[in-house]
């Protein structure tokens, strides 16, 4: 009786001694998950407010380059109207020849139709440049919310991967996080 319970104590003694190593490798999978899982969470947190911010300045952009066109063919209004008046002054300079206020108010129209095309052409450039910075930031803010997305998947998987105590999901998570990195780093740099 006594050599009976002897051997059960040493083979619970031998199981708990095989189980030490694995629960050991258990507790150290688990120690990387929460790490992964938190940074994860972190590089996703600052995707979502890149995103919040290139988002605003998109549409901060959209606002000024809509002011810049607005202000152009305000432009080509001022300009369509001073040539019809050179012109109009032109023609009446035609029949009545040698009069000098004529002759003048066609040179001050003149001057003005060129001033206002320089004024013109350079609002022009404003807001075309306008333009490509709001693409710009309309192109980041894409790419924010893709990397977010990604990476948020993998928070859910790393989540789900150790409720579970399924590896292959934590490396799947991994695989998404990496692809949300390089994301992230597409979106500041737009190499792709």
């Amino acid at each position: 009786m006594h050599t009976n319970s002897m051997d059960t104590l040493s083979q619970k003694l031998a199981e708990e001694a095989e189980a030490a190593p694995r629960s050991s490798t258990e507790e150290r999978w688990q120690q990387h998950l929460a790490r992964t899982t938190a940074i994860l969470a972190v590089i996703a947190a600052m995707a979502t407010a890149r995103y919040g911010g290139a988002g605003a300045n998109a549409i901060l952009f959209q606002s000024k380059e809509s002011d810049a066109w607005s202000y152009y063919q305000a432009k080509n209004i001022k300009l369509a109207v001073i040539e019809a008046q050179g012109e109009l002054g032109q023609a009446l300079a035609a029949t009545l020849p040698g009069h000098w206020a004529l002759e003048l108010y066609t040179q001050q129209r003149a001057a003005d139709a060129e001033r206002l095309q320089r004024e013109r052409q350079q609002l022009r450039d404003e807001a075309e440049k306008l333009q490509k910075k709001k693409e710009r930031y309309t192109r980041q803010a894409d790419r924010f919310e893709l990397a977010f997305i990604a990476l948020q998947v993998g928070v859910v998987l790393c989540s789900v991967a150790g409720a579970a105590r399924r590896r292959w999901m934590w490396m799947t998570s991994i695989v998404l996080g990496v692809g949300g990195v390089v994301l992230v780093l597409n979106a500041f740099f737009l190499f792709i």
